[in-house]
């Protein structure tokens, strides 16, 4: 038994500092995780159990290609645990100019690779959020991001789908943009989701918030697409995509102008807007004093 425990720690340690790749400090054997660019470092290795890491960079990469997850700083210290014969990131601490990446592609280009599934997904997404400092703690079915300074989150979203129009299936395709900004805040995310759309479960941003939307969906013989804009700011912003109703809640001081889905402006203490699975907003709702709401007619979406 011990010397079963040997081979696997050697084996191990001849990937963390054995690789063609100098600057890879550490990966498994299904490259499921590798760490990069770290400069002083360490590591501690429990075989079967769990990878404990840390080290600085200019940047420094954790590089989870199990689930999407991209992590890059100046300074981390991490946990990786496998399941199966892959790692997942269980926690990890990072700070100086501290970003996080999800990416749908490199996920299912890893999936592909490992025959996890048979086909691509009909949508790729990207979701990047920058921050001084992050904290992640999780699962390999959930994880926790919380930033305690302020953030930026950019996502951008193409794909396709049949949606159902006059009782007839129309063939769409579709381009998101997000860029919303925060004084600090925590998002849940499912790391098996098959989109980073739908990795986003549910998060509150504090403020003041500020954020752009556009959307544009095209359907098949169209001349033009139809557009969304939006552009508002609220004190804090709540979302939460767990459920069937999906919303967008933005408390204190809201502002919204935009075109196409919302064609108009309000100005109003709260206002929740509904999505569909694809993020796309279907339905808007205002609550409280003052209230101040004028909407354009004509098509403002084209």
């Amino acid at each position: 038994m011990r010397q079963k425990l040997t081979l696997a720690l050697l084996a191990l340690m001849a990937l963390a500092i054995g690789s063609q790749d100098q600057d890879i400090f550490f990966q498994d054997g299904e490259k499921s995780i590798i760490l990069r660019d770290f400069v002083g470092k360490s590591i501690s290795y429990t075989p079967g159990q769990l990878v404990r890491f840390s080290g600085t960079g200019s940047p420094l990469t954790a590089d989870v290609r199990s689930n999407g997850l991209l992590l890059q700083g100046n300074e981390i210290q991490g946990v990786a645990k496998p399941i199966a014969s892959l790692f997942y990131l269980e926690e990890a601490n990072l700070s100086g100019s501290a970003v996080a990446i999800m990416d749908s592609k490199v996920r299912e280009d890893f999936e592909l690779s490992k025959k996890l599934r048979t086909a691509p997904g009909p949508e790729q997404s990207r979701t990047r959020i920058d921050s001084a400092r992050m904290v992640y703690a999780g699962t390999q079915e959930e994880g926790e991001l919380t930033m305690p300074a302020k953030l930026r989150v950019r996502s951008d979203t193409t794909g396709a789908r049949t949606v159902k129009k006059e009782d007839k299936d129309v063939a769409q395709t579709y381009t998101q943009a997000l860029d919303l900004v925060g004084t600090s805040g925590a998002i849940s995310l499912d790391p098996n989701a098959k989109t980073s759309s739908t990795n986003l479960k549910k998060g509150t941003i504090q403020g003041p918030v500020e954020f752009t939307f556009l959307r544009s969906e095209t359907d098949a013989g169209a001349k033009e697409p139809a557009i969304t804009n939006l552009v508002g700011r609220g004190d804090k912003l709540i979302f939460d995509f767990t459920g069937t109703a999906r919303t967008i809640t933005l408390v204190g001081n809201v502002h919204l102008v935009g075109t196409g889905s919302f064609n108009g402006e309000t100005n109003v203490d709260k206002l929740i807007i509904t999505v569909d699975e694809k993020l796309q907003p279907i339905r808007y709702e205002t609550e409280g004093n003052p209230s101040t709401t004028k909407m354009k007619t004509g098509d403002g979406g084209k």
